[in-house]
């Protein structure tokens, strides 16, 4: 394994109905492990961009493809001691 910090990516993707073009809900996930509700979200690999690492998470996750034009950089947070699994 490789020594930290490790970067990981959450994606909050926003379900639209086909029929009304209305956004009606964000998909999340159940985490494997602590069963936790999460956004679609891991870590970022060796050079991969954090959109590429949203991108290929929810293709992992939940098999759906996120184009890239559809997504933004909302924020960036960078406490060391946000997540207690890894930094």
């Amino acid at each position: 394994t490789s020594e930290g910090p490790y970067t990981a990516t959450d994606l909050l993707t926003f379900y639209m109905n086909p029929e009304t073009g209305n956004i009606d809900g964000l998909i999340i996930i159940t985490r494997k492990g602590d069963g936790k509700r999460a956004p679609i979200g891991g870590f970022t690999q060796y050079f991969e961009t954090a959109v590429g690492s949203g991108i290929r998470e929810a293709k992992e996750e939940v098999e759906i493809d996120v184009p890239v034009e559809s997504t933004a950089l909302v924020g960036v947070y960078d406490d060391p001691n946000r997540d207690p699994r890894q930094h």
